[in-house]
């Protein structure tokens, strides 16, 4: 799991992780993840959580969840002062090709 969340968060030579792609933002990673899980939100500057969930998967093939305003994220989403978020968990996508996928996806929807 802590190599599927680094490969998420820094990339590859291939890919730049989350935190190196100017349209992403992540929530707050500690410098030390060793007590991290592969689970965290993320948002593209170009579209509501929503729309890139929808995106993801329609051109993409790949699953996320929208975490919205709801009875299970609204006081998560609150205390980070932001609107929505996408969940991106290794439990769906475990292997590091998968991880490669959704980052790359995530370059494209974040430039568009």
């Amino acid at each position: 799991m802590q190599a599927l969340l680094k490969r998420a968060l820094y990339g590859s030579d291939e890919i730049p992780g989350l935190l190196k792609q100017k349209n992403a933002t992540v929530c707050g990673m500690p410098e030390d993840l060793s007590s991290r899980l592969c689970i965290f939100l993320f948002r593209l500057a170009s579209m509501d959580a929503t729309t890139a969930m929808h995106r993801f998967n329609k051109e993409f093939g790949i699953r996320l969840a929208a975490r919205i305003k709801d009875a299970y994220s609204t006081v998560p989403l609150e205390a980070l002062n932001w609107p929505d978020g996408i969940r991106l968990s290794a439990c769906h996508y475990n292997t590091p090709e998968e991880i490669d996928a959704v980052l790359k996806a995530a370059q494209v929807l974040g430039a568009s």
